[in-house]
Parts: structure tokens; C-alpha cells; sequence
């Protein structure tokens, strides 16, 4: 998203031979694709007629669907607060003006990888050669991680120490590969597929009580439980067992 036409060919030029690009030219232009399209990843400029780019993520944000969508941040001038930026606004990396097309490149083949890998773990789908594009040795020790996770589901003994042994790595080492290649550190993933199975067995009314879930997740206590629940996915889990009124 660019109203510089220079900038917008420049981009063009970079990625329109290896990923399917869509241009908007204003902030308002931008959010009504993203209400229309799916994307994978944002890249815009700070300064933006209408809308901002900065009003413009603020907007995303508050969509539930679209505020996890990868972005990227380009600004023309130098500005001190652009790491206060970054973390208001939940970036993924910011860029300043001039870049390379090596620079921005690597930067959008790095959140691409990282989200794909992220996808297929937390969707609990299975990680193909093909489908990890830019880093395929990465595609094994996702599936592991995913199938050591899910194999342990219902001890709640099962923690980053077992899970770094299974995977046959040293705790601080793993730990760095997954904040590198998914963006979560090891405790973060197993709690995230904890709480996604609870949400799909609530959903498929697999288990009568809440204890049951809990228990089928390998999480004891019912207030970190409802508490991670909550933060996880915006809504109390009392309130999506009666959406599901079969429950």
C-alpha cells in the first residue's frame, strides 16, 4: 500500500514474478481489499493519504480476522519512536527508506517462511517438502514438534524440557530455532496447541464437562485454564460452550 507510483512499481518490479500482489493507493482503498481478499502479508508506507498507515493498522487491529496478518512498516524519514511504533501496533518489522531489494526481500521471505511454518504447527495440519518453500529443512522439525506436542496432549507434566529432548535439541537452542522460524518460544506453542484442541473439542461437543476438556488438554487448573482461554481467542469459554448449544 503506496500513493508513491515510483515506489509501487519498484515493489512490483521485486515481487510480482514470485508472490500474486494487490496495490491500494490510499488507506481507505487498503481496507476495503482487506475486507474483500485474503492476505498473507501487508507492506505499507507510514505516511498515507486518508488513511495513515499507522491508522490504517490501528484499523486492522480491531478486526479480529485481519490484526494477525503479518506487516511490514516503510517510512521515508528518520523516526526515533519506530520501535514504540513496532510494538504499539503489533509490526512485524518496519523499513526505512532507501532500501535494497535484497533488504526487503530477505525481510518478507523471513515473516513468509514464519508464518507458514507457524500455520501448519498451530493448525495441527501436516507439513509437506513442497509446501515450505523457503526453508524446506524446517518442514521436519515442525511436524516433529507437532506430533510430540499432540502424541503428550493429555500429560500436563509435558514441558519444554521433554519436548527439546524428543526433538533431540538442548532447551536454548530449540528455543532460538522457533522464535526464529514460527515466531514463539517453545513454552508459547505447546500452550497454543493446548488451548486450540480445547477450542475444537468445545466446538465438536467431544467431551460433556470442562474438566473433561481440560483434562483431554493436560491443563489442571481451571483459572489459568479460562484465564489463557480468554486472552487466547477473545471470549470466555463459558460463552462459546453456549454458543454451541448442543453442549
Amino acid at each position: 500500500m503506496d500513493d508513491n507510483l515510483e515506489m509501487i512499481a519498484y515493489l512490483k518490479e521485486i515481487f510480482l514474478d514470485t508472490l500474486e500482489c494487490t496495490f491500494a493507493f490510499n488507506g481507505a482503498e487498503a481496507l476495503a481489499k482487506i475486507k474483500e481478499q485474503t492476505f498473507d502479508l501487508i507492506i505499507s508506507d507510514l505516511r498515507m493519504p486518508l488513511l495513515s498507515g499507522a491508522e490504517f493498522k490501528e484499523a486492522l487491529n480491531k478486526i479480529d480476522a485481519q490484526k494477525d496478518i503479518p506487516f511490514i512498516m516503510i517510512t521515508a524519514v528518520f523516526y526515533n519512536k519506530l520501535e514504540d511504533l513496532k510494538n504499539t501496533l503489533n509490526l512485524n518489522e518496519y523499513i526505512e527508506k532507501p532500501f535494497s531489494k535484497d533488504e526487503i526481500l530477505s525481510r518478507v521471505q523471513n515473516i513468509l517462511e514464519r508464518t507458514l511454518n507457524r500455520k501448519k504447527i498451530l493448525n495441527l495440519e501436516p507439513v509437506t517438502q513442497d509446501e515450505v518453500n523457503f526453508d524446506s529443512s524446517s518442514a521436519d522439525l515442525v511436524e516433529k514438534i507437532k506430533e510430540c506436542i499432540l502424541s503428550n496432549l493429555t500429560n500436563p507434566e509435558f514441558n519444554v524440557t521433554m519436548l527439546s529432548k524428543m526433538c533431540g535439541y538442548e532447551q536454548k537452542k530449540l528455543n532460538q530455532i522457533l522464535k526464529s522460524k514460527l515466531g514463539l518460544s517453545i513454552v508459547n506453542i505447546i500452550l497454543e496447541v493446548r488451548l486450540l484442541k480445547a477450542y475444537e473439542y468445545i466446538v465438536k461437543s467431544r467431551f460433556p464437562t470442562l474438566n473433561e476438556v481440560m483434562y483431554a488438554v493436560g491443563i489442571n487448573s481451571r483459572s489459568y485454564f479460562s484465564k489463557k482461554f480468554e486472552e487466547r481467542f477473545g471470549l470466555k469459554v463459558g460463552e462459546l460452550r453456549k454458543k454451541n448449544t448442543y453442549l
